[in-house]
């Protein structure tokens, strides 16, 4: 007798339902539409808040603590190059507290000094909470188109990109024509204060409405 031999060969796998491909789509495009939501909400609340105070610090400066424009030049110059030196954190931070994270707490502390601006007394006070409002709001930037990217499919990240930008000019324009009779008719920190509230809703949105993945070194991404 001839001993039996047995192949072992890898066996394929049959998809017994036709409909799987389809409902991994159909749930793929749900949770997409889901998140392209979710950005333009939290979108609209950051260009609300933006469109209340940015487009004003040069006036502000300029006219509540008289300083020459050449001064005001050089202040936004600062405030631009710390910006553009602190962007540079952006993967240090998502790998320490999670993409959604590194969002938040720059935006927690930008929001903090965005609040004291109006009340600043002096020169060097105002270019301080100036100076840090703007490093930490743009430091935000990055970890944000993060986020979208890792939350949303391939076929819907240039639309959740467009649609986050288009939900933040839109309400920035408008905020922006509605804070200019603020600024001639009511206390200067108004527009601040509702901003400082735009902020801190923006802020408890994106806990809410987001998962905190955390990219490592290796480019593997879990989440928490």
């Amino acid at each position: 007798m001839l001993p039996i031999r047995e192949e072992h060969k890898p066996r394929r796998r049959i998809n017994n339902d036709p409909n799987g491909d389809s409902k991994a789509v159909t749930q793929q495009v749900r949770r997409d539409l889901t998140y392209i939501k979710r950005f333009a909400i939290v979108g609209a609340l950051n260009g609300t808040a933006q469109g209340l105070v940015t487009p004003f610090l040069p006036i502000i400066f300029r006219m509540v603590l008289h300083v020459s424009n050449g001064v005001v030049g050089d202040i936004f110059f600062i405030g631009g190059l710390a910006a553009a030196l602190t962007s540079l954190t952006a993967p240090v931070l998502s790998r320490m507290f999670g993409l959604r994270d590194a969002i938040v707490i720059p935006r927690i502390i930008s929001t903090i000094a965005l609040i004291l601006i109006p009340f600043s007394t002096t020169l060097y006070l105002a270019v301080t909470t100036y100076v840090v409002y703007v490093m930490f709001r743009v430091s935000s930037l990055a970890p944000q188109q993060a986020l979208m990217m890792e939350l949303v499919g391939r076929g819907s990240r240039s639309t959740v990109s467009g649609v986050n930008q288009a939900s933040r000019l839109l309400p920035s324009a408008t905020a922006t024509t509605a804070a200019g009779p603020m600024l001639d008719y009511l206390p200067l920190p108004v527009p601040f204060a509702i901003a400082f509230a735009v902020n801190i809703a923006n802020i408890v949105l994106y806990r809410k409405f987001f998962p905190n993945p955390r990219p490592t070194r290796g480019g593997v991404t879990v989440i928490d």
